[in-house]
């Protein structure tokens, strides 16, 4: 009964939605298309409208990613230049060019009306709550859900770096990306950032070049860290489940930037080292998932390791979150040529003593 009630309510709701999305347009008579937007390649639908109007007139749709309008037509005999053509495939084809519909129509009449009712009520649900391209519009009950889950199988699995990228993004409430927002625009290049929100990516930087650069920069000692880890910068997850839109590239921008803070602090991938990357992190950002990834990654460690960490690595944690400048407001990508030893100075970095 738990399970059966809120799909009733799902039903009627969707209902009441179709009703007021369908108008006076019969069940006969309507057509849902779903087609490719040719401007920025998403895909759209189901568009509903009526099959006389696809018939005999036109039909005009708008792209819910790009804005742009698009003409679905099939007698188009009123159009100047059709002549005794007697649809836009017959003008595009006497013009020697493929037409590629790209389109699909379904007819109403010929599918239950509620299975059609539910699927363009979930659709518009979809396309309404997206805020941005990979974006998955989750409850706050499905993020506790994600939170709990993904935390479970990190934890088993600490090589599963997709729930990790999980538990961080279902943990990362509002207030705390609100609040990094707000330090990042408290600072100059911060600021920068937020607005023209450069990536780290293979496309955006030239690793080719940075292999060039003297060793004990920034740009080489990055290249090295890679090729040692046999990754990319392109292997970072992307974010999906953060609810709008500037705090997701804020969470984009921690992801992509991670790799810097590991060479800033001069701290390798081993366990005890990527437990300190994360509790820096933790400390400076106030991120959930980097506090109990630090937490719970220092359980695997053994006893003589979990004394080392807490008498040497946590003093010093603290005492660089606390002094030093906010690092996911610096950008990286106008220091590659700068020697790690200078940008620590800058930033008030001191290194760790082994």
């Amino acid at each position: 009964m738990l399970l059966v009630s809120p799909l009733i309510r799902c039903l009627c709701v969707s209902r009441i939605i179709h009703r007021a999305l369908l108008g006076s347009v019969s069940s006969q008579g309507r057509l849902s298309l779903s087609y490719t937007c040719k401007v920025c390649g998403t895909r759209q639908g189901p568009k509903l409208f009526s099959k006389k109007a696809y018939e005999e007139g036109i039909v005009i749709v708008t792209c819910e990613t790009c804005k742009n309008h698009h003409l679905i037509a099939d007698n188009l005999g009123w159009f100047p230049q059709s002549k005794d053509s007697r649809n836009i495939e017959e003008i595009l084809n006497k013009k020697g060019e493929e037409i590629k519909k790209g389109i699909e129509l379904i007819d109403f009449a010929k599918i239950p009306e509620l299975v059609m009712c539910l699927d363009n009520f979930r659709i518009s649900v979809e396309n309404m709550n997206q805020l941005y391209t990979s974006h998955i519009p989750t409850s706050s009950l499905q993020k506790g859900l994600l939170a709990f889950g993904s935390a479970i199988v990190a934890l088993l699995n600490p090589m599963r770096a997709d729930m990790v990228a999980t538990m961080g993004e279902a943990t990362a409430f509002r207030p705390i990306l609100e609040k990094i927002r707000q330090r990042m625009e408290s600072d100059i290049c911060g600021r920068k950032i937020l607005r023209d929100r450069p990536r780290i990516t293979s496309a955006t930087i030239d690793l080719t070049y940075l292999r060039t650069l003297p060793r004990g920069t920034l740009g080489k000692e990055y290249t090295i860290f890679l090729e040692r880890l046999n990754t990319t910068p392109d292997e970072r997850p992307t974010v999906q489940f953060v609810d709008d839109d500037d705090l997701h590239y804020i969470m984009q921008r921690y992801r992509e930037t991670h790799d810097f803070n590991h060479l800033l602090l001069q701290m390798n991938t081993t366990l005890l080292d990527e437990i300190a990357v994360k509790y820096f992190e933790g400390l400076q950002l106030g991120l959930p998932m980097c506090v109990l990834g630090g937490v719970f990654a220092g359980l695997r460690l053994d006893p003589k390791r979990q004394r080392a960490f807490v008498q040497q690595y946590l003093p010093w944690c603290v005492e660089q979150a606390v002094n030093s400048r906010l690092l996911i407001a610096v950008d990286w990508e106008n220091h590659f040529e700068k020697s790690i030893s200078e940008l620590q100075k800058a930033y008030s970095i001191s290194p760790f003593i082994r």
